[in-house]
């Protein structure tokens, strides 16, 4: 059995913790019921009623289980609960469950499992409610992650071959690291404004990716190979935002964007036209150098400061317009704009 609390006391030989009810192991701590280990034969389980946590490992290795029904009685379900069940068809689990820990379903690769949309977590505390009823996990093409979920953690759709897109609530505000990593098929994503958090490697290897809706801030880890076309939906553009992103040819920026960042479209020698809206105030230093098929731009209003070699390289640019409010160019701003 994985490890619990130890317990030093007088009564610990005399008053045993723990029993055997058909198989079931089971710790009694108070008005706990965690269910530990599970020794009987059964392959189709409906757990007892009684059972409140299901700690860490407590089926790893049921090598025959093919289904579980987790009963209304249980609020949390621990780590690697299921690593290696290889025969696991189907896990019902109920909306008392709040936190589900990390790969509790690991190496199971024919589950079909049933969340309802009260799971706040699937992880150790820090990841998303996954809604895949019905769906073997190992081959789901669209997953939706519940309103709701707050985190979305480390590794939960890693190497996910078969997914090509994923929509994330309003609720979600942290992405782990490789949360999406390697999954190849994944061409396109819609990120809410309310993700604060985002690990640059929670798309590690998702060289397929061509489009994308997302806030700035979104932007630092999303592989910018084979980018087509990007929705900017709010914050400020960072620095390096999509540096190299030779195959974008499509940029849009709303009007919740108020800076764009030193080198953001560095050699995105793909992109033609981009709108900058009225709420950006400045444009950094080599922003779009080397975007050698951008033929105009209009700086709004809004914009005060641009840039030292901002433009440069732009050979296909053929005109610009500057509105009153810039007061500040920086050197080499145009500098072989030849076409200009």
């Amino acid at each position: 059995c994985y490890a619990l609390d130890v317990y030093n006391s007088d009564d610990v030989f005399t008053s045993t913790k723990l029993s055997n009810d058909n198989g079931y192991i089971i710790y009694n701590n108070g008005n706990d019921k965690i269910l530990v280990d599970y020794k009987g034969l059964e392959t189709d389980l409906t757990l007892p009623s009684y059972i409140t946590k299901i700690n860490d490992y407590a089926f790893y290795n049921c090598y025959g289980l093919t289904s579980v029904i987790i009963p209304d009685s249980v609020t949390s379900i621990g780590d690697s609960v299921f690593f290696e069940c290889t025969s696991l068809t189907s896990i019902t689990i109920p909306d008392s469950v709040t936190a589900i820990g990390d790969n509790f379903i690991a190496n199971c690769n024919n589950i079909e499992f049933n969340v309802v949309n009260q799971l706040q977590y699937l992880g150790n505390a820090n990841n998303p409610c996954i809604y895949l009823a019905g769906t073997p996990y190992s081959n789901i093409t669209t997953a939706t992650i519940e309103n709701g979920c707050k985190f979305i953690a480390d590794n939960v759709f890693l190497f996910r071959d078969s997914l090509t897109s994923v929509t994330i609530p309003d609720s979600v505000i942290s992405i782990g690291s490789y949360a999406f990593s390697n999954c190849s098929s994944l061409t396109s994503i819609t990120s809410p404004d309310s993700v604060t958090f985002i690990s640059n490697i929670a798309f590690y290897h998702c060289n397929n990716l061509k489009k994308v809706t997302c806030p700035a801030q979104v932007l630092t880890a999303i592989p910018e190979s084979n980018l087509q076309q990007v929705v900017i939906t709010s914050g400020d553009i960072p620095s390096k935002a999509l540096y190299g992103a030779h195959q974008l040819t499509s940029v849009t920026i709303t009007d919740n964007v108020t800076s764009i960042g030193d080198y953001a479209f560095y050699c995105c020698s793909s992109l033609t036209n981009i709108t900058i809206p009225d709420s950006v105030t400045s444009i950094g230093n080599c922003t779009f150098y080397g975007c050698r098929s951008l033929t105009s731009i209009t700086i709004p209003y809004s914009v005060t400061t641009i840039g030292g070699w901002t433009f440069y390289d732009c050979y296909n640019l053929t005109s610009i317009t500057l509105p009153d409010n810039v007061t500040s160019i920086g050197d080499w701003a145009f500098y072989c704009c030849t076409g200009l």
